[in-house]
């Protein structure tokens, strides 16, 4: 039969992790680390004689990960939004999945829509990573008729990375929003049986449609679209210590191999 996972918000919905790390109190020099995760905040997945996902919101729909590390020695925040699960399944932020003999993927939004990871480090030496990875997700695949993809934006959406990073010592900051250039590629339309996509690459916003016998669509129409990532290191030294070097270079590598995972949706 059908399937139709709907989220429909027209009020608060605050989907989110936050961590505190403090190593301030004792002798000595003391370490802290903070991670905050949010593998997939809205996940739609259906498959049936037809599908279709739907988002809707007209209220306010916040999708946060915010980390926090405070020491007298060592102090490390890392706050990341999509990637890999604990299953080992990939997701964005809000991930929608639909498939059938006709399959539909629906973002709404006009209301406020804030996807956005923020690290603060503080301490002798400093360290802070905020990564958001395939923020949004959409994938439609028709088997006998139309397929569509669509993020309808009347009001705000905001995707954002910001770290900050302060120390006496040596300070690293970085902040990513993995392809954060939206972009929309259509290839063909088709009404017999043959397979036609549309679809974007790895950007901020990822959408694909495939149809058999059908017409693919991907749209984009937005408001006040925002994308950006802010990263800020004060800082006493000039050069890192090699554990911090390694900790935001192992970080940054991390999130472009998930991008660049073949398994990830097309």
């Amino acid at each position: 039969g059908a399937v139709n996972p709907t989220v429909a918000n027209a009020g608060a919905i605050n989907i989110g992790a936050t961590a505190n790390a403090h190593g301030t109190t004792g002798t000595g020099a003391l370490f802290a680390s903070a991670v905050a995760d949010v593998a997939g905040g809205i996940v739609q997945s259906g498959a049936g004689s037809s599908a279709v996902a739907s988002v809707s919101n007209a209220g306010t729909l916040n999708i946060m990960a915010n980390a926090n590390a405070v020491a007298s020695g060592t102090a490390g925040a890392s706050a990341r939004i999509g990637g890999t699960t604990g299953s080992g399944a990939f997701r964005g932020a809000i991930d929608q999945n639909a498939a059938g003999s006709t399959a539909s993927a629906v973002i709404d939004n006009s209301g406020t829509l804030d996807i956005a990871a923020n690290a603060t480090a503080s301490g002798s030496s400093a360290s802070a990573v905020a990564n958001v990875t395939v923020p949004i997700s959409q994938n439609a695949s028709a088997t006998a008729g139309d397929a569509t993809v669509s993020l309808t934006n009347s009001s705000a959406l905001t995707i954002g990375a910001i770290a900050n990073a302060k120390a006496t010592g040596a300070a690293v900051a970085s902040a990513a929003v993995h392809g954060a250039t939206t972009f929309l590629t259509t290839i063909g339309t088709g009404t017999t049986a043959f397979t036609f996509t549309a679809f974007s690459s790895h950007g901020a916003i990822h959408q694909s449609a495939s149809a058999v016998g059908g017409d693919a669509s991907a749209s984009i129409n937005s408001g006040s679209l925002a994308i950006s990532a802010n990263a800020a290191a004060t800082a006493r030294s000039v050069r890192a210590p090699r554990r911090l070097r390694e900790c935001s270079r192992a970080e940054m590598t991390s999130g472009q191999s998930r991008r660049d995972d073949p398994s990830m949706p097309r």
